[in-house]
C-alpha cells in the first residue's frame, strides 16, 4: 500500500461476540479526533466462530472503511491465526488487543503522538484490571505503578532489570500490552516452532526486538477483564 496506516489494531477473536463490540466501541467512539481517524485501520481476524461474531463486525465494517475483517474457515488455534492478521495488517505498528478488553478514552491520540516519529520499535504498554463488564477496575492500580514512560538502550537490558519474573509475564504474555513494528514481526523466520504455545505474540517479539529501543508508556491505555 502507498499510504500505510500509522497503526494497525490487530484484533484476533473466537466467540466474543457478547465482548467484541464494547472493544469495537471503544476504538470508533475515538474516530471524532480526524488524527485518530485518519493514522487507525482496525483488522479483525476470526478464528471460524460459531457464534454471531460475523453479523456484529458487519454492522462495524459497513459504518467505517477502516475496520477489516477476515474469518479462517476452521479453527487454526490462536498462533496461526495470530500469524496471519499482523500478515493482513497494513501499518506501520501493530497493536494487538484481546476480543475482550477495551482501550480508555483518548489513549489512541496518545498512542499516535508517542509512535508518529519514534525511532522506538516496540513498546510495552500500561493496561489496567478491570471487572467482567469493565466497569471498575479490580485493583486500586494498574498493571505498571510508573508515573513517566521507561526507556531502555534495548530490550534486554530491561528484561535483565526485572527481578521478579511475574513481571515479565505481565509485560509480555498479556496480548493487550504489545505495540511494534510490523515488518520485521513479518519478515521473522521461524515462527512455526512457536505455534500451538498460545504465546506466539510473546516469543517473536522477543526474538526480534531484544536489541532494539524500548519503551515502557506509563498512562494505562487499556482496561482487561
Amino acid at each position: 500500500k502507498m499510504n500505510r496506516p500509522l497503526l494497525s489494531i490487530c484484533i484476533p477473536t473466537y466467540n466474543r461476540a457478547t465482548f467484541l463490540p464494547e472493544c469495537l466501541d471503544s476504538i470508533v467512539s475515538q474516530y471524532s479526533d480526524e488524527n485518530v481517524l485518519k493514522n487507525i485501520e482496525v483488522v479483525i481476524a476470526d478464528n471460524a466462530s460459531t457464534d454471531n461474531t460475523q453479523e456484529v463486525v458487519k454492522k462495524y465494517s459497513e459504518k467505517y472503511s477502516n475496520i477489516t475483517y477476515f474469518r479462517n474457515e476452521k479453527n487454526l488455534g490462536f498462533d496461526r491465526s495470530f500469524a496471519r492478521l499482523i500478515e493482513k495488517s497494513t501499518g506501520i505498528y501493530c497493536l494487538s488487543i484481546g476480543d475482550d478488553d477495551a482501550f480508555f478514552q483518548n489513549t489512541l491520540s496518545l498512542i499516535i503522538k508517542k509512535i508518529e516519529h519514534s525511532d522506538i520499535p516496540f513498546f510495552g504498554l500500561n493496561c489496567w484490571g478491570y471487572d467482567a463488564d469493565l466497569k471498575n477496575s479490580v485493583l486500586p492500580y494498574p498493571n505498571l505503578q510508573i508515573n513517566e514512560d521507561l526507556h531502555y538502550s534495548t530490550l534486554s537490558k530491561y528484561i535483565h532489570s526485572i527481578k521478579q519474573y511475574t513481571n515479565l509475564v505481565g509485560v509480555f504474555v498479556g496480548l493487550s500490552t504489545q505495540l511494534f513494528l510490523r515488518d520485521p514481526w513479518v519478515a521473522f523466520i521461524g515462527k512455526e516452532k512457536y505455534f500451538d504455545t498460545l504465546a506466539i505474540h510473546m516469543y517473536v517479539n522477543l526474538s526480534v526486538f531484544k536489541n532494539e529501543k524500548f519503551c515502557i508508556i506509563a498512562e494505562p491505555v487499556i482496561k482487561t477483564r
